[in-house]
């Protein structure tokens, strides 16, 4: 959430009547505003923050972040960067199966959908392997590698059968993935 809540949320927040300041506290989940009781109410706030896709109570210690999805053991998912160390992605390319690098954080909500449409993908297909790599934030060393030009996260990076790059696709675009990975397998 926070980077795309800088970029969009807090913007779009910040143009509300009576809306002074926007914060987003990444350790903690929770946005602080600061505003003009005289303009507007906390429960406006939390439904302008509601009409953007979040959730959101008043109050503090309420912030939390989706919990992550369980892959079982049995599926071909391994953690090649678990906080934001450089990695060479194409040293676990797994040859003979489509390999998908998900770009993923912890604060990231469209992160969790990536790996419930991959938890769905890999209980289909034997032939599908996933690479998962935490960002944790921008500045990190897995970030500055290939993260430069990518506008938001989620980001997967999927590699064909033959161990040829074929997409790398940003943002939670679920059916560009299985396009991907139905490539991958063609390749």
């Amino acid at each position: 959430m926070p980077e795309l809540w800088r970029r969009f949320g807090a913007r779009a927040l910040k143009r509300r009547d009576g809306v002074e300041e926007v914060s987003f506290d990444r350790d903690t989940a929770e946005v602080v505003v600061r505003y003009d009781p005289a303009r507007t109410r906390p429960e406006l706030l939390v439904e302008a923050i509601a009409d953007l896709g979040y959730g959101a109570e008043i109050g503090e210690g309420k912030g939390c972040y989706l919990p992550d999805v369980e892959f079982p053991p049995e599926l071909d998912v391994r953690w090649i960067s678990r906080d934001g160390a450089a990695v060479d992605i194409e040293r676990h390319v797994e040859r003979g199966k489509v390999t998908v690098f998900d770009f993923y954080a912890t604060w990231c909500g469209p992160c969790r959908e990536v790996d419930r449409e991959m938890l769905s993908i890999l209980r289909e297909s034997s032939d599908v392997a996933l690479r998962k790599l935490n960002v944790a934030d921008w500045g990190s060393g897995v970030a500055k590698q290939y993260l430069t030009e990518v506008p938001n996260l989620p980001y997967v990076i999927v590699y064909g059968k033959d161990g040829e790059r074929v997409a790398g696709v940003s943002g939670l675009e679920l059916e560009r993935l299985r396009s991907a990975i139905d490539k991958g397998r063609r390749e």
